[in-house]
């Protein structure tokens, strides 16, 4: 049962990594084959899952399944609410090596206000 828990968690997380929400956390935000390759994944572990949880396809085999993606999606919910950039930390560690990423932290550079707007906006 512990093998499909974990195994539903890791599917998951791949879900999560794939779905436009968690992209940035995951540093897939302007790949979109890559997103969809992460779904596509994710939703075979899910599979693999359900093939490895016991016995015959049976409503036993059913209620485990649902019990074992039930404890880890919620772990999942937790672990993303606190710290999702974390979370993703192996999956934007793959990328950087496999150079699918950028190398600076964000998409755009930082530019600094010329000091005129900035003493527009602090006088209203």
């Amino acid at each position: 049962m512990l093998d499909t828990i974990a195994l539903c968690f890791v599917g998951f997380w791949l879900l999560a990594a794939g779905s436009y929400r968690h992209a940035k956390d995951a540093g897939t935000l302007h790949d979109a084959r890559l997103r969809g390759g992460l779904k596509l994944l994710g939703t075979a572990v899910l599979l693999l899952a359900l093939s490895g949880c016991g016995t015959q396809i049976t409503g036993e085999r059913i209620v485990r399944l649902l019990g074992a993606a039930s404890i880890g999606g919620i772990a999942l919910n937790l672990i993303l609410s606190v710290r999702a950039s974390a979370a993703f930390a192996p999956l934007r560690a793959v990328n950087r090596l496999a150079g699918r990423t950028r190398t600076s932290r964000s998409a755009a550079p930082a530019v600094r206000a010329p000091a005129y707007q900035a003493a527009n906006s602090r006088a209203r």
